[in-house]
């Protein structure tokens, strides 16, 4: 999709959750982790997870974030295995 049509939308998403939630949205979450340089860079948002696996560190670009996947099924011991290898 055009760059203006993607930075429109979520623009507009965000207004909505900030309406719904009366609370300041600062961080975005890519649909389906997709994004690229253009969408990358969101007026409004502080940071951006993708779906890249491994841990963000203090000097990531903060619109590039990597992340663990965590599923409702992990217990602590499962949680803290995940953390460990990264």
């Amino acid at each position: 999709m055009p760059p203006e049509v993607a930075r429109h939308q979520i623009e507009e998403f965000k207004r909505a959750l900030e309406y719904g939630l009366k609370k300041p949205v600062e961080f975005f979450a890519y649909p389906h982790g997709s994004y690229n340089d253009t969408v990358a860079d969101l007026a409004g948002y502080r940071a951006a997870v993708t779906t890249e696996l491994g841990l963000a560190k203090a000097d990531s670009n903060p619109f590039k974030l990597r992340r663990i996947r965590v599923t409702g099924h992990y217990n602590n011991e499962k949680f803290i295995e995940e953390l460990y290898k990264y």
